[in-house]
């Protein structure tokens, strides 16, 4: 076996409990591992605001609001770029498996299903931005950044799925450009 990358956490902050949480400058980017009451990790993630990420997290205000009861205590550290911390994230999902992240794991069978649908609804928003600027060309550019404005993450205007679906429903490229007619 070749190792090709093997990555540490050698600046994880110790275990912290939710009145922490103010101890986190507003606006740290980084990366969190959320634990129970065990000490298990249940939960791996990554933003650019670690305190209002980890208190809507504890308060049961995001996608985690269904397990958020057993949630306890964290551990966060600051990543500053953004590929770093999807990079970081990824990594951790994949090599610890922590109970409540399965989107992210590489080698769960509904991967490819989960990786579907996140690109229809890239897809689907992109077609509807054209539909209302209908006629008017879209430089690849301003969509990626109007598609990263509207939280999504990876922008690939060029896969297969994405180029059929967008193909399907009336889009053209031409040039550097997206058009519905």
């Amino acid at each position: 076996m070749i190792t090709i990358i093997k990555i540490e956490f050698d600046k994880l902050s110790d275990k912290c409990k939710v009145q922490d949480l103010t101890k986190i400058l507003p606006g740290t980017s980084g990366i969190y591992f959320i634990y129970n009451r065990k000490g298990e990790l249940v939960y791996v993630g990554r933003t650019k605001c670690l305190r209002t990420r980890l208190t809507d997290h504890f308060a049961g205000r995001t996608h985690t609001k269904q397990f958020f009861k057993d949630f306890y205590e964290f551990r966060y550290m600051v990543v500053k770029n953004k590929t770093e911390r999807k990079i970081y994230e990824l990594y951790a999902i994949n090599t610890l498996k922590p109970k409540y992240n399965q989107a992210d794991i590489y080698d769960d069978e509904e991967f490819e299903d989960v990786i579907d649908d996140e690109k229809e609804k890239l897809a689907h928003f992109v077609l509807q931005l054209l539909k209302v600027n209908k006629g008017i060309p879209l430089g690849i550019h301003v969509i990626k950044q109007i598609c990263e404005n509207n939280n999504f993450v990876d922008v690939n205007l060029f896969d297969d799925f994405v180029q059929r679906y967008l193909n399907e429903n009336g889009v053209r490229f031409h040039g550097k450009n997206f058009i519905y007619k």
